[in-house]
Formats: structure tokens, C-alpha cells, sequence
């Protein structure tokens, strides 16, 4: 066996879901939150057509950027009383044409994921030790909402991943639903 292939192809990596409420103008909202490292490999060009995404919809690589690392994509979905918001890396998709390819590519990303195999969703360890505490929640120290930094762990578990890959496909799939009324 030669060096190359030695490597481990993982495509998406270090995928983690978590659920939080928070106080948004007075009013709560309940949020998903799905966290993943994107890459280009033999599995896929993810990092790559994520950035061309990016652009197609006319916005600066920079503000999609996670405030972490740029390989990181963080999609949070929120829901409250009198709306269904989709933020990624802290940006909001507004129900607009313009944002149909970001829609289109968290759902194919979602969609990926949800048909993983377990072994496929692993997490490095430095990731999780070290990275996850600040990517799980965008902006927002996990730690904040957790009395045991060691419940990391149960937001990398693959079958609450694969839940939440569903769960996001289809908050994304309703808002579409709703956006070309097609209900």
C-alpha cells in the first residue's frame, strides 16, 4: 500500500448538533444548530462549492467565513412564535431567488450527512476537546449552556447528528415550501 492510500478521505468532518433556547428581543426562540468542517477530497468538493455559493449569491467570502476557521460551516436554525429563520456563520437567508443556491446547498449537505454511515462521522478528538466548545453555537461559548464541558461528547453522537441533518433538511424544506407556495 503506498502512502496515499494511507490517507483517510473524509469529506465532511467533526459534524455536531445541538439544541438551545434563547432570548431574542424579549421573546424566545428555540435553535438547532448543525456545525461541520467542510473539505476537498476524494469524497466531494464541499469547501469548494460551499465558496461558490457563496459567491453566486453575491456575498464576500469573508462575512460567510466562520469566525473560527474558514473550513467551518455553521448552520443554525431558529424558530419562534412568528418565524423560521436559517442563519449560516451568523448570516441570515432571507426567503429571496438570490438565496436559493445556499437553500439548495445546506439541503444537499443535510441530505449527505443524514445518509453518513457511522464510521463516516467520526470526530478528532482535538476537535472536539479544544474546537467544539466555540463552533458548535455560532459565536456563542457551548460552555455557556452546559454545566459539564464533557456533554460535548453527546453532541458528536451519530445518530444525534443524522436526526439533525433530518431535522435541519426539513425546517429548510418548509421554509422553501412556504417561499414558492407550494403547500
Amino acid at each position: 500500500m503506498n502512502k496515499i492510500d494511507q490517507i483517510n478521505f473524509k469529506g465532511i468532518s467533526n459534524v455536531g448538533f445541538i439544541t438551545y433556547s434563547k432570548k431574542v428581543n424579549n421573546k424566545m426562540s428555540g435553535n438547532y444548530s448543525l456545525s461541520m468542517v467542510l473539505s476537498d477530497d476524494k469524497k466531494g468538493k464541499d469547501l469548494s462549492e460551499f465558496r461558490n455559493v457563496v459567491k453566486k449569491i453575491g456575498k464576500d467570502l469573508l462575512d460567510y467565513n466562520n469566525n473560527v476557521a474558514s473550513d467551518i460551516v455553521n448552520i443554525t436554525c431558529s424558530k419562534t412564535p412568528k418565524s423560521n429563520l436559517v442563519y449560516v456563520n451568523g448570516n441570515c437567508l432571507h426567503e429571496e431567488d438570490r438565496f436559493l443556491p445556499m437553500f439548495s446547498f445546506i439541503a444537499k449537505m443535510t441530505r449527505k450527512i443524514s445518509n453518513m454511515n457511522k464510521d463516516d462521522l467520526q470526530v478528532d478528538n482535538y476537535y472536539k476537546d479544544c474546537v467544539a466548545n466555540h463552533v458548535l453555537i455560532y459565536r456563542t461559548k457551548c460552555s455557556d449552556y452546559l454545566a459539564d464541558q464533557k456533554l460535548l461528547n453527546f453532541f458528536f453522537d451519530s445518530s444525534k447528528v443524522k436526526q439533525g441533518a433530518k431535522f435541519v433538511n426539513n425546517f429548510i424544506q418548509d421554509i422553501m415550501n412556504r417561499y414558492l407556495d407550494v403547500y
